[in-house]
């Protein structure tokens, strides 16, 4: 069950339907999976005593990436965007030892790539017909055609996949 939540986090969290479909439009959907993901984390860990949890290098570099990208938000002295910017990457972060304390097997690795490849294919596709003047998220196009509405980090997020 953790493993198809880590799954639909990571789709909510690339292609964000939270933003551009009518019916859920507004709603914290990211929140609302990273917090069960979370919780059946610590149950899994702490109360069953699973815990595959690879002690490697880049758990330490992954939270040392979080710290820079504060710091380096910092340095522009806008509070508010160091402080969206590193929620946002947050998100990345808790997905990132979410995966690595998850998946257990080769298939799923398979299948966490696949979904990875999936949205990026989604992403590309939405650009395409944002880029061609077809808006399918609702909120347009800036910057010479660069791709808005999808992703964690809006317009970037197809170049940081």
């Amino acid at each position: 069950m953790l493993f198809f939540g880590i799954l639909v986090l990571m789709v909510l969290t690339f292609i964000r339907p939270q933003d551009f479909v009518p019916v859920v439009r507004g709603w914290p959907l990211v929140a609302v999976v990273m917090v069960p993901v979370i919780i059946g984390m610590f149950f899994r860990r702490f109360v069953l005593k699973k815990a595959d949890f690879p002690s490697a290098p880049q758990n330490r570099l992954m939270i040392l990436f979080w710290v820079v990208v504060f710091l380096s938000t910092l340095r522009v002295a806008w509070l508010k965007y160091t402080y969206t910017t590193t929620l946002d990457w947050g998100q990345a972060v808790l997905i990132y030892f979410s995966i690595v304390g998850i998946i257990s097997s080769w298939k799923q690795l398979k299948t966490t790539v696949s979904t990875i490849v999936f949205c990026a294919f989604c992403m590309s596709f939405i650009g395409i017909f944002q880029f061609f003047g077809e808006d399918i998220t609702g909120r347009g196009t800036q910057l010479g055609g660069r791709i808005r509405g999808v992703g964690i980090f809006d317009t970037n997020q197809l170049a940081y996949t």
